[in-house]
């Protein structure tokens, strides 16, 4: 399980040595990436955190770059869309419970509310 993994999103390119180890090493493994920073820059940032998952979703990066970094008509977005389906589960804040709307176990002892620095009882 990966968190943060928008930070591994350029792992299509060359210069992003980091995230290729880390691809490299995951590689043999079943993954989840976990992010809530939306694709900032283009489709290429989907291209490479799907290659993580699975390096033969999209094919190569010429053809993914080819076919999809600008979405030119509804039916190439309908397919992106219909490839990303087995991949990829969008979730808003607002469809999930907090853990405290799930179950809140009773405090023990008093609670304690950080305030400027220092510690005040509730």
């Amino acid at each position: 399980m990966i968190d943060e993994a928008h930070r591994l999103r350029n792992v299509y390119k060359p210069s992003s040595k980091i995230a290729t180890a880390i691809k490299l090493a995951v590689a043999p493994f079943p993954k989840v990436l976990l992010t809530a920073t939306p694709l900032q820059n283009s489709l290429l940032e989907l291209y490479g955190l799907v290659s993580i998952i699975d390096d033969y979703a999209f094919g190569d990066f010429k053809s993914f770059r080819a076919r999809f970094a600008r979405l030119g008509n509804d039916a190439d977005f309908a397919e992106l869309k219909e490839r990303l389906r087995p991949l990829c589960k969008r979730t808003l804040r607002k469809q999930v419970l907090s853990v405290r709307e799930v179950h809140q176990p009773p405090c023990p002892g008093p609670r304690v509310r950080a305030d400027s620095g220092r510690a005040a009882a509730l």
